[in-house]
């Protein structure tokens, strides 16, 4: 995406920003994409390292449903989003994550 400043608007958004940020650089983003359902987005990312991380992460937006979710994006369980919107949860070494964010 490529975004430009028309001067047309003032605008909500900020000037940078990103679709999650997340810590720490251990966890690698590989997926960002909405959901085969329609409803949401998945993030799909993974631990580089032998050794099980907390992983932080923080949509650009709240959303009010959050789960893990198999490869297939099947709900397997349901996390509770902090009040600013970011989900915390221990990863292990190696291990891939998919997450499902949903209104």
């Amino acid at each position: 995406l490529k975004a430009v400043d028309t001067g047309l608007h003032a605008g909500a958004a900020p000037i940078a920003g990103s679709f999650v940020s997340h810590s720490p650089r251990e966890f690698i983003i590989s997926t960002i994409k909405e959901a085969e359902d329609g409803n949401g987005l998945v993030l799909r990312g993974y631990n580089i390292t032998a050794e099980p991380i907390e992983l932080s992460l923080k949509p650009n937006r709240a959303f009010r449903k959050v789960s893990l979710a198999n490869m297939a994006e099947v709900d397997q369980e349901t996390l509770a989003p902090e009040a600013d919107g970011s989900v915390n949860l221990n990863v292990p070494g190696y291990r891939v994550v998919t997450l499902k964010f949903s209104d």
